[in-house]
């Protein structure tokens, strides 16, 4: 289980940044690791994708998990999170069907998990102007 760290934004439109961090999934059960945020969102259409960084490379996400990146990122310090399209080798199935069966766990261990329902122009727009006017 790699959970990753979600940099703090300059401007809502500013490029989403993570920066992977390396613990197992017993360190976080046994309480010898900061805990974490899980992020849950609606699997969409899956040719609709944004670019991300994770650890200074390009990385493609659904718009669904983009846009929650989006607004959850704090805008002082980093946030400590768990996403499966990130934290997953993706193209790793052996790697994709462990995190699988390991999933129970992975969302126990989480402080909390927000779950993410929003992906349309109009979900954007409303959420854009929450978020401007609660700064």
């Amino acid at each position: 289980m790699i959970p990753s760290k979600l940099q703090p934004y300059v401007a809502l439109s500013a490029q989403i940044q993570c920066e992977s961090i390396s613990r197992s999934l017993a360190e976080y059960e046994e309480g010898m690791a900061n805990l974490y945020t899980a992020i849950s969102y609606v699997w969409r259409n899956p040719n609709y994708s944004r670019t991300i960084l994770v650890d200074g490379k390009p990385l493609d996400v659904m718009v669904a998990l983009y846009s929650a990146l989006r607004h959850v990122r704090p805008k002082d310090g980093a946030a400590r999170l768990w996403k499966d399209a990130i934290c997953i080798n993706q193209s790793d199935t052996d790697e994709r069907n462990k995190h699988l069966r390991q999933m129970g766990s992975i969302y126990a261990c989480a402080d909390h998990t927000i779950i993410f329902n929003s992906s349309t122009a109009e979900d954007e727009l409303l959420l854009d102007t929450v978020r401007t006017y609660n700064n």
